[in-house]
């Protein structure tokens, strides 16, 4: 399979192989999510690369669009308004904390179920009930909704099959975290996995952050 560059708005594909011609030989080359193949095409031409996704201020202010993002898919798919609303937020990180301060702004019911003591407390200090992982099976037919944020498969057929029948769930991570996506679905789950919310929601926000995080680099490196 050929791997190419992601540039929607070229005409043509992009070839990895078109990342040497653009760049001098001990330059440097910026992405975001890179691959083992870009790693190894810098690494034969004497590129340096910075992924600017694994940096920390880019990850907190992604945070924002990205729960605006889920909000919108919430009110989309639910025929209720979200205040009162039971939600389950799993997880209790960046994008977790965003999500949570928003929903609790809103007047929903939020609970963070989480596997460290030391996420429940950072929950509850900033108005959210906690729950412990280890406890959820027994509570998830409470919930209207269910935001994740952990890049786990949490869900078992199971679980899934806990939740109420018009529940939602909003998964936010990379990766599934239902086991058996297709057949959760075909099962009449509602699930939706929204990947990259920030570019989809919100593309100039998302490009002044990715603009901004470059810079401060740039800064770093003395090149500002």
């Amino acid at each position: 399979m050929k791997i190419t560059i992601n540039a929607p708005f070229s005409k043509a594909q992009l070839p990895l192989s078109i990342i040497p011609l653009a760049a001098w030989r001990g330059g440097v080359v910026y992405c975001g999510k890179s691959s083992p193949e870009i790693k190894r095409i810098c690494e034969q031409n004497e590129l340096k690369l910075i992924d600017y996704f694994e940096r920390e201020e880019l990850i907190i202010k992604n945070a924002v669009p990205t729960s605006e993002g889920c909000i919108e898919i919430i009110l989309r798919e639910k025929p209720s308004a979200i205040f009162n609303s039971q939600i389950l937020l799993t997880g209790f990180g960046r994008v977790s904390r965003v999500v949570a301060k928003h929903l609790v702004a809103l007047g929903a019911r939020v609970t963070v179920t989480a596997r460290k003591y030391s996420d429940l407390a950072w929950a509850e200090i900033e108005g959210c009930k906690t729950l412990h992982l280890s406890k959820l099976d027994d509570a998830l037919e409470e919930f209207d909704v269910i935001v994740n944020t952990v890049d786990a498969p949490l869900f078992s057929m199971t679980r899934i099959r806990k939740l109420k029948a018009d529940c939602l769930l909003v998964d936010l991570a990379t990766k599934s975290c239902v086991e058996n996506f297709e057949l959760a679905k075909n099962e009449g789950t509602n699930i939706i996995h929204a990947l990259s919310l920030p570019g989809k929601v919100a593309p100039v926000t998302a490009g002044n952050i990715v603009a901004d995080t470059i810079l401060n680099i740039l800064e770093e490196n003395g090149n500002a």
